[in-house]
């Protein structure tokens, strides 16, 4: 067949679009791959830091207990207080136990991002307590414009333009179709030289069929696109949110609920050895401060999980 400059352009425009929103489909992918690990990092330093608190709880309610222990011997202490004491370390103990094992799933489910059976590292290093600051959402929004989903669907637009492009010029020219060779006689075993055109008349229905159905291909595109758009929205607005209250709640629990726990059970500890307080007192003031600790972690990790998915939407820094 006769290629004609124009139409082999066509088809090779339909082609490279088609191509270039493969392509940004594949980065779509990796960066949620990306995003996955970093989410997955990020519960594997929370447990560690959940399971240190969880044995420093081990650790408080077994000098209590111990303490209440020596008083009882000593005929100090209330029966009531004894027991208490010894609940509060079966539930200390417990929850060190399940903390491991939640920090042995969350390893597992790491290394299997990379095909390790089990996991190949034996510590996860980060500092939570450190969150980068977002810019204004006003200056996140504006960036979404840019992103590589935006970049796909006016990708598939330019795909859809290039096949309606393409089926007209279909439409209006026919295609000619040549063939030569030799040809051998059998009778007289002589040879010839054959030479042929075709010409096919264009199909000029089935042109402007194909050509609509790539222009409400189009306009589909762009329906979902600006649909897309829109959602993009909603989710950036929601996760920003988000990443605010993770920042007051991580800033409360480590500003105003950690020290006045401190200083509530520093008070008690004092007290109880003089006998002013009863073990109940200091088992409280020991809840209220390991229920702050485990607030400022899991705001720290609530935090940059949250920047994590901040920034795979925008396939950006978040930062200003």
């Amino acid at each position: 067949a006769l290629d004609l400059a124009d139409r082999r352009s066509a088809r090779a425009t339909v082609a490279t679009a088609r191509n270039d929103a493969e392509l940004l489909a594949w980065e779509e992918r990796r960066r949620e791959l990306h995003a996955e690990a970093a989410c997955r990092f990020i519960r594997v330093v929370a447990a560690q830091a959940a399971l240190a608190t969880a044995r420093d709880a081990g650790a408080l309610a077994r000098r209590t207990t111990d303490a209440v222990t020596a008083q009882a011997r000593a005929h100090g202490a209330l029966p009531a207080d004894t027991a208490r004491a010894r609940l509060a370390l079966a539930e200390a103990t417990l929850d060190s136990e399940h903390a491991e094992h939640l920090l042995l799933s969350a390893r597992h489910s790491l290394a299997s991002l990379w095909g390790a059976p089990t996991p190949d590292f034996a510590h996860a290093i980060a500092d939570l307590t450190t969150l980068p600051a977002a810019a204004p959402y006003e200056t996140l929004v504006v960036r979404l414009n840019a992103t590589p989903a935006t970049a796909r669907y006016a990708a598939l637009t330019r795909w859809r333009d290039a096949q309606e492009r393409l089926a007209r010029r279909e439409a209006e020219r026919g295609e000619v179709r040549w063939s030569a060779g030799l040809r051998r006689v059998e009778t007289t075993d002589n040879f010839g030289f054959v030479f042929g055109v075709g010409y096919a008349f264009p199909n000029r229905a089935a042109g402007a069929a194909h050509a609509s159905e790539a222009r409400a291909e189009r306009d589909r595109t762009v329906a979902e696109g600006e649909a897309a758009l829109h959602a993009v929205r909603a989710t950036l607005f929601s996760l920003y949110q988000e990443l605010g209250h993770a920042r007051a709640a991580h800033a409360t629990a480590r500003d105003e609920l950690i020290p006045v726990a401190t200083a509530w059970l520093t008070a008690l500890d004092a007290g109880l050895a003089a006998g002013r307080y009863h073990a109940r007192d200091q088992l409280e003031a020991q809840a209220a401060l390991l229920s702050a600790r485990r607030r400022q972690i899991t705001a720290a990790a609530d935090y940059h999980a949250t920047l994590v998915e901040l920034e795979h939407l925008l396939a950006a820094p978040a930062s200003s």
